[in-house]
C-alpha cells in the first residue's frame, strides 16, 4: 500500500525527468530523478538514470559513485559497468577503460549463462563492447589485443564492420602495413561519417603518407573547420607540413 502510494507520488517527477532527458536538459532531469529517489528510496531503478545524468553533466566522480552502487545490484550490474567504462573513455583513461570493458564482458557472460534472454535488456551488444575494448587496447599500445577484439566484434555482429568505430579501427590497423588500403577504408568511412573527427583526423594523416597531397590539403581544411581549436589537429597539420589558410 505505502509503496504503491510512493510510486504514484513519484510518477510525475519521473515523467518530467524523461521529458527533460529528451530535450537534453540534464540538470533538470537529474533534479527530478533525485526527487523520485527521495520519495521512494526503496526503488533502486532510479540509480542508473541518476548516474547517467551526472555523467552527461561531466560530474564524473558523482557518476562513478552511483554507478558503483548500482553495480552491486545483480540486474543493474551490466549497465552500471558500461556506464563506468564510458566515464573512463570520457576521461581518456585508456588502461582503466580497457579494464572496465573487460569487466562488462565478464558480467555479460555470467548473466547470459544464467538466462540467455537477458541479452535483450542490455543497451550495448557484446560485439559493441568488444569494439570499444579494441579501441581502448589500441590506444594503450596493445595492437594484438586490439586486432583480436575487433575480429571478435565483427564475427559476432558482421554489420558492425561498417560502423564508424570499426571503420576507424580497420583503417588504423591497415595503414600500418598497407597505407593505400588503410587510406581507402578511411576514405570510405569518411564518406559515410563526414562529421566524425577521429576518422577525418586519421584520413588526413593517411592521405599525406599515401602521397595524396592535394587531397590531404582539402581534408586538412575540413578538419580545422570541424574543430578549429583542436590541439591534436593543429599538431597533426604541423607534423605533416599541411598549411590551412586563406
Amino acid at each position: 500500500m505505502i509503496q504503491r502510494l510512493r510510486r504514484r507520488i513519484a510518477r510525475p517527477f519521473r515523467d518530467a525527468a524523461r521529458k527533460a532527458m529528451a530535450r537534453g536538459a540534464w540538470a533538470e532531469a537529474l533534479a527530478n530523478f533525485k526527487r523520485v529517489e527521495a520519495i521512494n528510496p526503496g526503488n533502486r531503478s532510479v540509480l542508473l538514470p541518476i548516474a547517467n545524468m551526472h555523467a552527461e553533466l561531466g560530474e564524473h566522480a558523482q557518476a562513478e559513485k552511483v554507478y558503483y552502487e548500482a553495480a552491486q545490484i545483480p540486474e543493474y550490474r551490466v549497465e552500471a559497468r558500461i556506464g563506468m567504462a564510458r566515464i573512463a573513455v570520457r576521461k581518456a583513461e585508456w588502461p582503466e577503460a580497457r579494464s572496465r570493458w573487460e569487466s562488462v564482458l565478464e558480467a555479460m557472460a555470467e548473466d547470459e549463462a544464467k538466462s540467455p534472454v537477458v541479452r535483450s535488456t542490455w543497451s550495448m551488444s557484446p560485439a559493441e563492447i568488444f569494439l570499444q575494448s579494441s579501441l581502448a587496447r589500441e590506444l594503450v599500445g596493445d595492437a594484438a589485443g586490439a586486432e583480436r577484439d575487433l575480429v571478435l566484434a565483427m564475427a559476432l555482429e558482421p554489420p558492425i564492420r561498417r560502423s564508424a568505430a570499426a571503420s576507424l579501427m580497420r583503417g588504423r590497423m591497415l595503414v600500418k602495413d598497407d597505407v593505400r588500403a588503410g587510406y581507402r577504408v578511411l576514405l570510405s568511412a569518411h564518406r559515410r561519417y563526414s562529421q566524425d573527427f577521429s576518422i577525418l583526423y586519421e584520413l588526413t594523416s593517411a592521405a599525406v603518407v599515401a602521397g595524396e597531397r592535394g587531397e590531404a590539403d582539402r581534408l586538412a581544411r575540413a578538419l580545422i573547420a570541424l574543430q578549429p581549436d583542436n590541439a591534436s589537429a593543429q599538431a597533426l597539420l604541423r607534423e605533416r607540413g599541411l598549411v590551412v589558410g586563406g
